[in-house]
């Protein structure tokens, strides 16, 4: 038995299932991300290269990227942040990889937390931490 519904809730049921469908996706650029892998620094002489690979399922807009860095665990931007640098785009089967490189210069014998991350119109998301003493 089908309920008796008026043309109108059918309308609205309707738009609201193509919202959800296309809308929240469109405006959640986050949703698309589907990871962030931090870059293993790279020592070369006084300075660390570093930075992260995205992989989204469609373009995003980046507000900001980069990598964070302290040293105490779970570096946040709220910490040091070094701007990403070189950002590059390219096709890989369903989705974009971006890849950013971040040069800093370190106190040597200190030991270091770092992670990638990004920044979009929808909020900010992190990639993996790793660790490295500078010498």
């Amino acid at each position: 038995m089908v309920p008796n519904l008026s043309s109108y809730t059918v309308v609205v049921i309707i738009a609201l299932m193509l919202f959800c469908a296309y809308g929240c996706e469109e405006d959640d650029e986050l949703v698309a991300i589907r990871s962030i892998e931090t870059i293993e620094p790279y020592v070369s002489g006084e300075a660390v290269i570093s930075g992260g690979i995205i992989k989204a399922n469609r373009d995003i807009s980046l507000v900001r990227y980069g990598v964070c860095l302290n040293t105490e665990s779970n570096p946040t931007v709220e910490d040091t942040v070094i701007v990403g640098e070189n950002l590059r785009k390219s096709p890989d089967g369903g989705g974009y990889f971006i890849e950013f490189e971040s040069v800093m210069v370190l106190s040597p014998g200190t030991q270091y937390y770092i992670r990638a991350f990004i920044e979009t119109r929808s909020g900010l998301a992190y990639g993996n931490e790793t660790d490295f003493i500078f010498n």
